[in-house]
């Protein structure tokens, strides 16, 4: 073999040691659980209840896979009644679940859990290869003839992971909206009691957000960074606060946090790294129509999405050591060749 295609050989052998060094995976599974009720146990109020769902799984290689339940309503339903859908493609492999569970009972509470799990995983495949997982879930509830104001207690277990990220990578949404609408006037408010927003952008890691903890982790080789921010400033509920915090190879770049919130996060220049506790989310509303008997529509959704995408990673060091002695043997060689060939030398 002459010395060129030696050499060619040789690059391409490190090249596709680089690649085949490519290994991915994103992950999400967020569980939400919901307990409504009217404040000072109202009369009779829950009159329905409905969910819409949606998962969605693709890759690169062509296979994709969806499925939904759309606004499913259940009028003047009492008892308890749940649905599961899900997506999945094998090549590049991503897959997604959502499943919605509900209990009603009139004049008492309103319970639901909703749960979104989402994969998408590409372990050494072809270079370019990409896996797309999401699933989202709304459970909704109307209420008639309760009062202006009442209580709900939000329970979440959300968590994202992942390894060799670069973005687009693992993201989660979560608000929680409503329509109240006066019985007596016919004057509707609508908005968002609260809304959380929160992903790993790249590096290694994981967010936990369990019982109002905020847990962040990183691997040591690649640094995790990402965003968490939640909006708790709705006009309607007696809570109020809001936080915006982002990282960067685990070290704070944004740190905001007020109301119920404030004091709780690292600030800027600290480490993103470790436990801090946010607090149980249990809202108190008034809406705002005094005694008026009202109907109260709320959703409580959640979401996930996770993409992967195979790249070729920076070289480490070991591989970067390689490529340098590759290059001298090749030097050395062409060298060698050339003064081999060359008159003036070989007359020397």
């Amino acid at each position: 073999m002459t010395p060129t295609l030696t050499c060619a050989a040789g690059w391409l052998s490190l090249f596709l040691l680089l690649d085949g060094a490519s290994a991915a995976t994103r992950q999400y599974d967020v569980t939400h659980e919901m307990h409504l009720r009217p404040r000072d146990g109202d009369t009779q109020w829950v009159t329905e209840w409905g969910h819409a769902m949606l998962t969605e799984a693709k890759n690169s290689l062509g296979e994709h896979d969806r499925d939904k339940v759309r606004d499913k309503h259940i009028v003047g339903f009492i008892g308890s009644d749940s649905a599961t859908i899900g997506s999945s493609v094998t090549g590049a492999s991503s897959s997604s679940t959502v499943s919605a569970s509900v209990n009603v009972g009139l004049g008492n509470t309103l319970d639901a859990v909703v749960t979104a799990k989402g994969v998408a995983n590409a372990d050494n495949p072809p270079r370019w290869t990409w896996a797309f997982a999401s699933g989202t879930s709304v459970v909704g509830a109307a209420a008639a003839r309760t009062s202006s104001a009442g209580r709900l207690r939000w329970r979440a277990v959300s968590v994202v992971s992942a390894s060799g990220c670069t973005q687009p990578c693992v993201r989660v949404r979560d608000p929680i909206d409503f329509v109240a609408r006066s019985l007596s006037t016919g004057e509707t408010r609508s908005g968002t009691l609260l809304d959380i927003d929160y992903s790993l952008d790249q590096g290694s890691g994981r967010i936990d957000w369990t019982d109002g903890v905020l847990s962040i982790e990183s691997g040591e080789a690649h640094p995790v960074s990402g965003s968490f921010s939640l909006d708790l400033d709705s006009p309607f509920t007696v809570q109020q606060g809001r936080v915006s915090f982002t990282f960067v190879d685990g070290i704070v770049t944004q740190s905001v946090a007020t109301g119920v919130f404030e004091g709780k996060l690292p600030g800027v220049g600290r480490s993103a790294i470790g436990g801090f506790s946010l607090g149980a989310v249990e809202l108190d509303y008034d809406f705002g129509f005094g005694n008026d008997p009202i109907a109260l529509g709320l959703s409580f959704s959640n979401g996930g999405q996770a993409d992967v995408i195979s790249v070729v990673p920076e070289p480490h060091a070991a591989l970067l050591a390689g490529g340098g002695v590759l290059s001298l043997l090749c030097l050395r060689r062409g060298t060698m060749r050339t003064n081999r060939a060359s008159p003036l030398v070989s007359g020397a």
